[in-house]
């Protein structure tokens, strides 16, 4: 505890030459003192003992398609979608839905690893697989393979939806 007061009071002791040699900085040097002094108070707050912490393990609960996930993402309507090696699961908090490539030839087949899911603004789905990307529409819940404008882009590993409607797909 000694050592904290002796580097607080040299940083007060430089924070004050400053101020001295330089009286603009009156509001940004006050602003620096009150957030050291709640950074201190917080230094103290004990973290929970482990045994106070509850979650519950999903392994038994929800049904991947592979136990390697990939990313997870949360949507605006607040389902959990999981990417694997083997598909994008949906998860409600109950139950999931399971879109892969076993289903391939259906509305829900995704062929590949999926990689990455990204949401634009109208909630449709993009995502970047091992073999393309993809768009599934959540409404109809159809998806559609997006032909990419060069044939030899496959793995597409990053996908962003900007607000002005554009979707940008990086690829390794």
């Amino acid at each position: 505890m000694a050592v904290l007061v002796f580097i607080l009071r040299i940083i007060f002791l430089h924070l004050y030459t400053v101020y001295y040699f330089n009286p603009n900085m009156k509001k940004f040097l006050l602003l620096l003192q009150v957030y050291i002094l709640f950074s201190i108070y917080s230094w103290g707050t004990p973290l929970p003992p482990i045994e106070e912490i509850n979650f519950t393990p999903l392994k038994n609960l929800i049904q991947l398609p592979t136990n390697e996930v990939r990313n997870l993402f949360q949507d605006k309507e607040g389902y959990i979608w999981i990417a694997t090696y083997n598909g994008l699961v949906r998860y409600d908090g109950y139950s999931t839905q399971i879109y892969h490539a076993e289903s391939e030839g259906s509305e829900k087949s995704i062929d590949g690893f999926v990689n990455i899911v990204a949401e634009d603004n109208q909630s449709n789905l993009w995502i970047g697989t091992h073999n393309g990307l993809y768009k599934l529409n959540k409404k109809h819940e159809t998806i559609e393979k997006i032909h990419l404008p060069n044939p030899q882009v496959s793995n597409v590993e990053a996908v962003v939806c900007t607000r002005e409607g554009a979707i940008w797909a990086g690829h390794q």
